[in-house]
C-alpha cells in the first residue's frame, strides 16, 4: 500500500513541478523575438488630394493682370581714399597728408514696373560733409523714351556722365569750355555735378545711339534754366544705360563719338 501512496506523491510533485515552470516562463513566452528579416509596413500613399498644387486665381491666371514680382531694393556704398606719406617739403620725406576721403550711398529699385526710384548720398571726410547726390524718380517707359525727374546728373560731357569711380584718371578732369568761361552752367551746380529738373533720354538702334536733352533750375527760381543736350552714337560696340564708363578694361570694345552742350538765357 506504501508503494501507490509514494507514486502518486511523486506525481503530484512533477504535475507542481511543471505548473511552475509553466507559469514562470509565461511572461516570456508572451514576448515575440523580432525578425530582423520581417519588412516594415509601407507608409500610407498620400491620396492625390494632397499631391495636386492650388489652382491658380483667375488674377494670376490671365497674363494682363498677373501681378509682377518686382526686384528688391539694392543697396551699395562706394568709397575712395587716397593718402600721401611726404609733406609739404620736398626735401621731407617723413610727412603724411590724406588727399581724399569721399564715400556714396546708393540705394535705388524698382516700385513699378515703369517706375524707378534712386537715392544716393555722398559725404566729405576731409570737411565733414554731407549732402544729396541724386533723389531721381525715373519713368522707363520704353528702352526709346525715358522721362527722370529729381535731382540728377547734368549730361554734357563725357568725363562727367563716368564719374570718378568709372574713369582711369584719379582726379577728376574737370570742365571743358568753348570761348568765355563765364561759369554759366557749372558754377551753380551741386555736387558732382547734379542739379534738380527733368531729363529726357533714350536708346536707339539697339543702344548704338542714345540722346539727352535736359532743363534745370539751377541757382534758384530767380535765374533762367539751364538747357543740356547730348548725342552719343557708338561705332564698334554698344553702351546701353543712362550713366556710362570712361574705360571697360577689355572686356568689350567701344568706339563712340559724342557731343555736347548747355547754355542759359542770362540777364540783360
Amino acid at each position: 500500500m506504501r508503494e501507490p501512496k509514494t507514486l502518486m506523491l511523486r506525481l503530484i510533485r512533477a504535475a507542481c513541478s511543471s505548473f511552475a515552470a509553466w507559469f514562470i516562463a509565461m511572461p516570456r513566452l508572451g514576448r515575440r523575438t523580432p525578425n530582423p528579416h520581417q519588412h516594415r509596413p509601407l507608409p500610407r500613399r498620400q491620396g492625390r488630394s494632397s499631391l495636386r498644387k492650388k489652382p491658380p486665381t483667375a488674377a494670376e491666371a490671365m497674363p494682363a493682370t498677373r501681378p509682377d514680382e518686382l526686384p528688391p531694393i539694392k543697396v551699395a556704398a562706394w568709397l575712395r581714399i587716397a593718402g600721401r606719406l611726404q609733406g609739404d617739403n620736398p626735401k621731407n620725406l617723413d610727412g603724411e597728408k590724406m588727399d581724399t576721403i569721399v564715400g556714396e550711398l546708393h540705394a535705388g529699385g524698382k516700385i513699378h514696373k515703369n517706375v524707378s526710384v534712386i537715392f544716393n548720398l555722398i559725404g566729405e571726410g576731409l570737411h565733414a560733409s554731407a549732402d544729396i547726390e541724386d533723389a531721381i524718380v525715373a519713368l522707363d517707359f520704353t528702352d526709346a523714351f525715358h522721362l527722370w525727374l529729381g535731382q540728377m546728373l547734368v549730361m554734357v560731357d563725357r568725363a562727367n556722365v563716368s564719374g570718378p569711380f568709372f574713369m582711369i584718371p584719379w582726379n577728376y578732369p574737370g570742365f571743358l569750355t568753348v570761348g568765355r568761361d563765364d561759369g554759366r552752367g557749372r558754377a551753380d551746380r551741386r555736387s558732382n555735378g547734379r542739379d534738380g529738373g527733368a531729363t529726357v533720354w533714350g536708346e536707339l538702334a539697339d543702344a548704338k545711339f542714345k540722346y539727352f536733352v535736359g532743363a534745370f533750375q539751377t541757382g534758384g527760381l530767380s535765374k533762367s534754366p539751364l538747357f543740356s543736350a547730348r548725342l552719343n552714337l557708338a561705332v564698334v560696340g554698344k553702351e546701353p544705360g543712362y550713366f556710362g564708363n570712361a574705360s571697360y578694361f577689355g572686356d568689350t570694345d567701344v568706339v563712340a563719338i559724342g557731343v555736347g552742350a548747355s547754355t542759359r538765357k542770362t540777364a540783360a
